[in-house]
């Protein structure tokens, strides 16, 4: 874990495009502690590693599962 200086900060970022990366890792290396919720597993797990690559104090993850018309 990478310390930093300054508040850390809870954050939950929620989305499937390419996009949840790049937050990701700009809130890892402020050492905040993530929430991520996406649909797509692959882009999920690729956004957890990016976000600990970067240094986020702790990273949890939700795959969100959801049908339409039931």
């Amino acid at each position: 874990m990478t310390h930093h200086a300054g508040p850390c900060h809870t954050v939950v970022v929620t989305g499937t495009n390419s996009g949840i990366r790049r937050a990701c890792a700009a809130f890892g290396a402020r050492g905040d502690q993530l929430g991520l919720i996406a649909h797509g597993r692959v882009v999920l797990e690729g956004a957890v590693r990016e976000a600990e690559r970067a240094g986020a104090g702790q990273v949890i993850s939700l795959k969100l599962e959801h049908s339409l018309g039931q």
